[in-house]
């Protein structure tokens, strides 16, 4: 089970209006860090990617281990978040 969820998105991001959607459909709580509202933060999407797409969602699992997906993967999320 996942302990934290951060997605990285942009404003026209269909991907990223996805995976929230799904989020809020499986009662997932998650931080949002917004690389359009918030551009000193595209370093570090880079930093954790190696890319600048969106989105990317970093979860710390209850062991503290991470695990990132990059796009919208609905089988990978149901996996890593147990939903």
């Amino acid at each position: 089970m996942a302990k934290d969820v951060t997605i990285y998105t942009s404003n026209t991001c269909a991907y990223c209006h996805a995976t929230k959607e799904y989020f809020g459909k499986k009662n997932v709580e998650y931080n949002e860090i917004n690389i359009d509202e918030q551009p000193d933060r595209r370093q570090e999407l880079v930093d954790i990617s190696g890319q600048m797409a969106v989105p990317v969602i970093m979860v710390t699992k209850d062991d503290d281990s991470k695990e990132m997906i990059v796009g919208y993967n609905v089988p990978k999320l149901a996996s890593v978040l147990g939903a």
